[in-house]
């Protein structure tokens, strides 16, 4: 039951263990299904990596499955695009204090990265050349 994606099959699961032991449903209830099923999870799941990539597309696009393949494959790129922007946004908007180790690791990283060059190749394609091991 934790396991599954789909309400239905959740519900499925659970009258046949209720079958085996009726005082599981209400116990489950009381700690809550959200806690440890991943149907009634109040997670968005399509940006969560569940066990991997594929999963989330597949959640994303099961209606655009019907679609001829031209829009089909306009559908997935503006869904990675919309996700990407939302990310990326979701990114820049976020403001937390980061733990000493954590802000030492970027210090060093920033100090590391003053050594680097980096060239462009495209608009979204760039070369990061270490200049030390030259």
């Amino acid at each position: 039951m934790a396991r599954t994606y789909i309400k239905g099959d959740f519900d499925r699961l659970m009258k046949d263990a209720s079958k085996i032991d009726d005082r599981l449903r209400p116990y489950l209830f009381e700690i809550g299904y959200e806690k440890w099923s991943i149907a009634h999870s109040n997670v968005n799941r399509s940006m969560v990596m569940i066990s991997n990539i594929a999963e989330s597309l597949n959640s994303a696009n099961r209606e655009a499955r019907e679609l001829p393949v031209k829009k089909l494959l306009q559908f997935m790129m503006d869904l990675v695009m919309t996700w990407n922007n939302r990310n990326r946004m979701n990114a820049q908007a976020t403001f937390i204090k980061l733990g000493n180790k954590y802000n030492t690791i970027m210090r060093e990283n920033l100090f590391l990265s003053d050594k680097m060059k980096v060239m462009v190749s495209t608009s979204h394609v760039y070369v990061v050349i270490d200049e030390i091991q030259k």
